[in-house]
Parts: C-alpha cells; structure tokens; sequence
C-alpha cells in the first residue's frame, strides 16, 4: 500500500494525500495510557507515508500538539512531516487577537517541539470573528509578522462556514484553506470553495469526509454518529442508498467516503483521524481500493 502525494497549491510543497487529523484519540484525554496509544498512532501514519497532520490548541487542550510532538521526536524523517496547527479558538473561549495569536503560537512551538511551524491556521472564520481575526489587530496581522520573523511557514484558513470562508479565500492572504463538514457525500456544497481556492492557487485541504461517523460506520451500526449527534432518518436513509450501490459495485463504504475527496484534483490533503494504530492501516486500504467509474456515476445524486 502507498500514499500518493499532491502539492499544496502555491506553497509548492509536497504533501500525502491522505493526511492525519489530530482531533480524535491524538486529543483524547489525557493520562500516560492515551498519550502512548496516540504517539504510536502518529507514528504508525509516518511509517506507512503520511507528511500531513493537522492539530490545534483545542485538541486535548494542547495535548494533541503535544503528542504529535513526542512522536515527531528523534526521527530522522521529520523535516519531510508539515505539521499545520490553529489559532483563535482555544479551550473554553475564542480569542483571535493579535497578542493572543503571538502567545497561541509560541505555546504550539513549545508543545511540538518545532522551530518554525510550517503551517498555522486561522480556526473556524466566521462572521462573528471576522472583524477582529482579519483587522489590523488580530489573527491576520500576527500571523503575517511571525511569517516575516520565520516562526511559521505559511498562512492558512478554516471553516465550515462557506461563505465567511469564501470570502477569505478570496483576500488572497492565505497560502491554504481547510474545509469541514460541507465536502462529503451526503453534502456537497463545499464544491464551490474548492473551485474559488483553486483559482487563486491555495492548497485544499478537506476534513470530515466520514461525516464524524456514519459514513465508515454504516447505517447498521448503533454507534455511528452524524457530526457528533444523532442521525437524522433523512441521512440515515441517503446513507443507505449509498451502501446498496456499495454492495452493487463491490465497494466498501469507507472507500467510497474517502475517495469521494480524494478524487477531486485541486485537493492536496484530506485529513481522517484515527482512535488506533490499525486504523490507519484501515485508511491507506480506503485510499487505496480499486472504485470503478460507473460507481461514481450510480451515487451522483445519492
């Protein structure tokens, strides 16, 4: 099994297709048991060729970082792994000030262990934040002044708030954009986002492309989640139109939640956690698996 690589749009820097999302067991609670289970996941994903990973201060109140640090430690292939962390949203508040952001950021350096950071994000633009986060006070305006002081590499944006997110994409101050929850095959709305990042140039990177559960899960299975609540009948039924074209075609419904991203061009990275080492394993054989056209063509208006 292997990782393709794309390049992240203008930053011109290679990255693995599949990524590693640090929102799972890399910031569960802490203790010695989950931080050693999270470091040999993040170091399984190197091993098998992931150089993407993305975290934040809110995970784990900075014990995603931090773990994602342990596992980056001593290993020889480290300078090849972009690690693209947040700012402005953090446990228990949001602060996108411009001395908030100066302080996140040094807080992350200390926790990953890293220098210079090669990817720092602004967390969830929206329009309640927008006015501070990209002011001459805020988020924008550090994160520019750290980029000059060679603390961090390049500037990016996330949301799930096409709209606000739109519209920062189109400032052209950012080197990357993320886009969650609205990319996936039950919603596919973010389409529009990609194509206006693509345009300028930015790296794309998509998250929640399990809708949080349900579409690695399956319908059948009583844990599964949608977005971290319960599954509305409407999406619990597309969810199975989905799978009996799965059973049709001989394709497993992970696959197909994967490479539904993955099959965009203009995506450099799409970021899927994992809650154990064998997990990722489970992912790279999504990434994978042979999906014939005609598939594509059964579930367009799934």
């Amino acid at each position: 099994m292997s990782i393709p690589t794309r390049v992240l749009g203008r930053t011109g820097r290679a990255v693995s297709l599949l990524g590693l999302g640090g929102a799972a067991a890399l910031g569960s609670p802490g203790g010695v048991e989950n931080d050693a289970r999270a470091v040999e996941i993040a170091q399984r994903a190197f091993d098998l060729g992931v150089t993407y990973v993305d975290t934040a201060p809110l995970y784990g109140r900075g014990d995603s970082e931090r773990r994602i640090g342990a596992a980056l430690r001593d290993r020889p292939d480290a300078d090849r792994i972009l690690i693209a962390t947040k700012v402005g949203y953090v446990p228990d508040d949001y602060d996108y000030s411009f001395d908030a952001t100066i302080a996140s950021v040094e807080a992350s350096r200390q926790r990953l262990g890293l220098d210079a950071i090669p990817l720092v994000q602004i967390h969830e633009i929206r329009s309640e934040i927008r006015d501070v986060a990209m002011g001459p006070h805020g988020a924008l305006t550090a994160l520019t002044r750290l980029r000059d002081e060679g603390k961090i590499r390049w500037i990016g944006v996330t949301g799930s708030a096409l709209p606000e997110l739109t519209r920062a994409i189109e400032t052209g101050a950012f080197d990357v954009a993320l886009v969650w929850r609205h990319f996936n095959l039950l919603d596919r709305s973010g389409a529009s986002v990609l194509s206006t990042a693509e345009a300028l140039g930015l790296g794309m990177i998509i998250g929640t492309v399990y809708a949080s559960g349900i579409l690695a899960r399956g319908s059948r299975d009583p844990a599964s989640r949608h977005f971290y609540d319960d599954v509305p009948a409407e999406i619990h039924q597309r969810v199975e139109a989905i799978e009996r074209a799965c059973a049709t075609w001989n394709v497993s419904l992970a696959a197909a939640a994967l490479q539904f991203a993955t099959r965009v061009p203009s995506v450099s990275s799409v970021i899927v956690g994992a809650d154990e080492p064998d997990q990722v394993d489970a992912n790279v054989r999504a990434l994978n698996e042979t999906i014939p056209d005609r598939f594509w063509e059964e579930i367009a208006d799934a």
